[in-house]
């Protein structure tokens, strides 16, 4: 997410545009071409709103899932994440989201890896807001560095059985030195049966 107030301009070099900065950013936000001179863009992003990213995609029903594991292949409905690594984990940007299918499950899961605080611009780890379309789910804190299974009970976020919701994860934290941006590594997330971890604050 941008801290900064609406509008946001953001100005791209050819270095920036090859290394493809601008996609992402175009569709988080409304946006309005600006002039500029031969070598730069300048977008004009309206950031106290945020668009719809599945907005223009042909969603397939049976394609759509509960829980993307993203260890067992690729997912369609995804934004904001970087392509699978190692094992098929993602990093994700510090905003993202997924479209997933509610079955009536009793939890939301988070799958998820944190390097060491030391390597953030902010040591005090990464907290992390779960939104169920327009509703606040919660938020989870990692300080540490591990992999950990975070739960949020659905209580909070009533859906029905065979909705397809877009899913938003909001990161606070970003690891300095890197020319991407990298919030916090994802193996899976999605809806799950399973008891709510305690700790995972509403």
């Amino acid at each position: 997410m941008l801290a900064a107030a609406s509008p946001v301009f953001l100005v791209l070099d050819p270095p920036a545009r090859e290394a493809g900065v601008d996609p992402y950013w175009m569709a988080r936000y409304p946006n309005t071409e600006m002039p500029g001179s031969t070598n730069l863009r300048i977008v004009s992003l309206t950031t106290d709103r945020i668009s719809n990213p599945f907005e223009s995609v042909q969603v397939d029903p049976e394609q759509a899932r509960s829980y993307a594991d993203f260890r067992g292949g690729d997912y369609p409905y995804l934004f904001g994440f970087y392509e699978r690594e190692g094992a098929g984990w993602r990093w994700a940007r510090a905003d993202v989201e997924a479209l997933l299918r509610y079955s009536g499950e009793s939890a939301f899961k988070l799958d998820m890896y944190m390097p060491s605080p030391a390597h953030y611009q902010n040591r005090g780890g990464v907290r992390i807001a779960v939104w169920i379309g327009d509703c606040k789910l919660g938020d989870v804190h990692q300080d540490e560095e591990i992999a950990k299974q975070w739960r949020l009970s659905m209580d909070h976020c009533p859906l029905k059985s065979g909705d397809i919701v877009r899913v938003r994860l909001v990161g606070d934290n970003v690891l300095e030195r890197s020319d991407r941006q990298l919030s916090f590594i994802v193996n899976g997330l999605g809806f799950d049966g399973t008891a709510t971890t305690p700790d995972a604050s509403p």
